[in-house]
């Protein structure tokens, strides 16, 4: 009898255990569909608000691609008006060796694939520069357009002069701070060249004087020539008139060539034998020289590699006293020895004449 109630207790015992993990189970059951039903209604709003997101961000998009097409378009037509019509459209790039000078717009600098040329840094060093103009585009737009671009850059227009004008240079002439520029047109191309205020002012007629004089002693027939025994040949106009004095060198003789009721003057001076210093150096040391023999101040400016009667030279500008002078240093295969070739002002025609005219003899008997 009490073995058949302890049998019954446990079994009351184990199927209430029984009862409670079934219970446990069902429970844990609910939770997690609870669980997943929640994690339903989480997930399924933000994907409405990410729909929602993007639809405004591609609305916002093609709205921007429509207003930025729509001004761009109206830029670009206004920007084509304007160069048609020649009209008041300035541009940011400057002419090649004028940094306050504008671009003629579309225009286009002719020498652009060659500005490592050693020929066009010695064209824009000597102050000028060359664009070719739309074929389209006629040259009283680009005097237009610079007249309405130009004051606006600090420029003051000074002086146009007609084509035809015998005694100044034709085109436009303009001054700032200290240095002026004219501008002109040759072959439908605009060309720029750098000018003192004074050039720009009298339309640089005292250079068309120059070139005058140097057109008639190119024209020159009565003619008269250096010495016999110098080591140059040079024949010149009778206008002009040699002296020959001594030099430190022995023999060798400098030449001073005037021209007549002037004091305008050309000097040939020998200052050494090739290959002693370098022409740079040999310029330096031969004003030295002159400096302390006449008692002037000049100094080297500047310098470029050049050829002179067939022969490498150098030229360059000195400077006395505020006095600028051209000068070469050449030399004469003949004797071997290198000259300096100067003026005493700057620009004068017959140094030109003589650069262009000169060669060395070929014996002392030429």
């Amino acid at each position: 009898m009490r073995f058949h109630e302890l049998d019954k207790r446990k079994f009351k015992e184990r199927k209430s255990f029984i009862n409670k993990i079934r219970a446990i189970i069902k429970n844990a059951k609910s939770s997690k569909q609870a669980s997943k039903s929640k994690i339903k209604r989480k997930t399924y709003r933000p994907r409405n608000n990410r729909k929602l997101i993007n639809l405004l961000i591609i609305g916002f998009t093609i709205a921007l691609v429509i207003i930025s097409l729509y001004y761009l378009i109206n830029y670009v037509s206004g920007l084509r008006e304007n160069v048609r019509s020649g009209g008041s459209l300035s541009t940011d790039k400057k002419v090649v060796g004028f940094d306050s000078v504008p671009e003629y717009p579309n225009s286009v600098f002719i020498f652009q694939d060659d500005l490592n040329n050693d020929d066009v840094k010695r064209f824009l060093t000597s102050g000028q520069s060359i664009y070719r103009l739309n074929p389209k585009t006629s040259y009283p737009e680009v005097v237009k357009y610079y007249k309405e671009v130009l004051p606006k850059n600090g420029w003051e227009y000074v002086l146009n002069v007609p084509l035809e004008s015998e005694e100044q240079k034709p085109g436009d002439y303009w001054v700032k701070d200290g240095k002026g520029i004219r501008i002109y047109s040759k072959l439908n191309d605009i060309w720029y060249e750098s000018t003192t205020v004074e050039e720009a002012k009298t339309g640089l007629k005292a250079q068309v004087a120059k070139e005058v004089e140097l057109k008639l002693l190119l024209a020159e027939n009565n003619n008269q020539d250096l010495r016999p025994d110098y080591p140059w040949v040079l024949s010149f106009s009778t206008d002009y008139v040699a002296a020959y004095t001594g030099s430190d060198l022995g023999e060798l003789q400098i030449v001073t060539i005037s021209k007549l009721g002037s004091n305008k003057k050309v000097i040939l001076e020998p200052l050494g034998y090739i290959g002693a210093f370098s022409y740079d150096k040999f310029l330096e040391n031969g004003l030295s020289k002159i400096n302390k023999r006449d008692k002037t101040k000049w100094n080297i400016v500047n310098t470029s590699v050049t050829v002179v009667a067939g022969n490498e030279a150098i030229q360059g500008k000195i400077s006395n006293r505020g006095t600028v002078a051209d000068v070469y240093i050449v030399g004469n295969p003949r004797n071997n020895v290198v000259y300096l070739f100067r003026s005493e002002v700057e620009g004068d025609p017959f140094l030109k004449f003589l650069i262009e005219r000169i060669k060395p003899a070929s014996s002392t008997l030429n």
